[in-house]
Parts: structure tokens; C-alpha cells; sequence
């Protein structure tokens, strides 16, 4: 779904011990594109999310949309199907995937500059699994980022994996859309330091977007 307002509530942490930071935004999301606005009662947009003043973190970003588009549309991609999995009762359809750095499908976004936030790119290859109901509606998604050969340009960052999860919003007299529920990120510098970021969607508001051409 790419028109919805909704609560967007963040955790920073690391290794085992209780978050170290929390964050919650209004964000409007309008064909796809992100605007986040303070919660519960901002007025202005934010230009920037809040990023957390801590000695290691990570970032969600907007994986949430980002993947999808990716697993769904993106013919570089090499797609083969795994056996079924049951959660929950429910069956799901597996499929893995994976891209080399040479596809140019995947990077991560270490940050250069601790004081003014500067981020580079860095190109890597990728692999995970989409899980799909029978209808093949995308349930969740996990995203491994190789970095075994970009250590230096990383600045120590060592794995990176993204899992995020979907499900059926259901409103009175609307039909089923197929919305964002949790995100989460963790990423490993060095060989000890883990961190992790989840996120969680709640309270959706649905509007449409609509184009109407004015003859002159």
C-alpha cells in the first residue's frame, strides 16, 4: 500500500540489554515517498527523523518499501523457489534470492561523519527469503547484506540483515489492504559489538491519491 498516515515507533539498543533510545512519528506516505511529522501533536514536517546520540546504531530507513519493489519487479535479481513453511497454521510460499555487487541492487549506508551525518553508499552483494501466503502476498521479507570484502569502506561494520513483516489491515466496508506491521535491523561492528533497531506501524489512517487533468 502507498497512501496511508500512520504511528511509526522506533527502539535502538544493543546486544541483549533494554533500548537505549525510543522515537514515535506521524509519517505520510504518498505514493510511496515518506514525510515524517512529530507525534502526538506536531504540526511542521521534519526534514530529518530523530537519530539517536549513541556510540553505535542502525537504521530501518524505508526498507519497508524499498524490498518489495525490489523482490517483485527487479529482473537482475536471481529468484528460486524453497519448500513451503507453516507458521501460525498457515502455509507460505519460500523464495531466495540473491544479488552480486555487479547487479547493483544492494548497499549500506555507513555513516561518515558523526557530526554532520554525512553517508556513503557502499555497494555490496545481497541474499535473503520472501515469505508469501498462497496468493503470493508478500508476509515477510529479510534481507542480508555481504559485506565480507568491503570491511575498510564499511568502517568496521561486519553483517548486516533487515527482517520485516506485513499483514492485512481490515476496515469496515473497505476491502483487505496489505500493510507494514514490524521492522527490524541489526548490524555487528567488529567481531563483538551487535546493534539493532525495531520498529512497529499502528493507528493507520487510509486516504487515496488521486490525478485530475483540468481542461483549460
Amino acid at each position: 500500500m502507498r497512501n496511508f498516515i500512520a504511528v511509526q515507533s522506533y527502539e535502538w539498543g544493543s546486544g541483549d540489554k533494554e533500548p537505549a533510545a525510543q522515537a514515535e512519528y506521524e509519517v505520510r506516505v504518498i505514493d510511496g515517498d515518506q514525510r515524517f511529522r512529530e507525534y502526538p501533536d506536531g504540526k511542521k514536517e521534519l526534514e530529518e527523523v530523530f537519530y539517536p546520540r549513541l556510540n553505535g546504531w542502525v537504521n530501518p530507513s524505508d526498507d519497508w518499501t524499498k524490498l518489495p519493489k525490489m523482490v517483485g519487479t527487479e529482473f537482475r535479481l536471481k529468484v528460486q523457489q524453497a519448500p513451503d513453511v507453516v507458521v501460525n497454521q498457515q502455509r507460505m510460499k519460500v523464495f531466495q534470492y540473491y544479488a552480486s555487487v555487479e547487479d547493483d541492487l544492494c548497499g549500506f549506508r555507513p555513516i561518515e561523519d558523526f557530526v554532520l551525518f554525512t553517508i556513503k553508499t557502499v555497494d555490496t552483494a545481497c541474499y535473503g527469503e520472501v515469505w508469501t501466503d498462497e496468493d503470493t502476498n508478500i508476509l515477510r521479507i529479510s534481507e542480508n547484506l555481504d559485506l565480507s570484502d568491503k570491511l575498510k569502506a564499511c568502517r568496521g561494520w561486519e553483517e548486516s540483515q533487515v527482517v520485516l513483516t506485513y499483514s492485512w489491515l481490515k476496515k469496515a466496508e473497505e476491502p483487505p489492504r496489505l500493510v507494514p506491521l514490524t521492522t527490524f535491523v541489526w548490524a555487528r561492528h567488529g567481531s563483538k559489538h551487535i546493534y539493532w533497531c525495531r520498529g512497529l506501524f499502528t493507528d493507520y489512517q487510509i486516504f487515496d491519491s488521486r490525478v485530475r487533468i483540468v481542461a483549460n
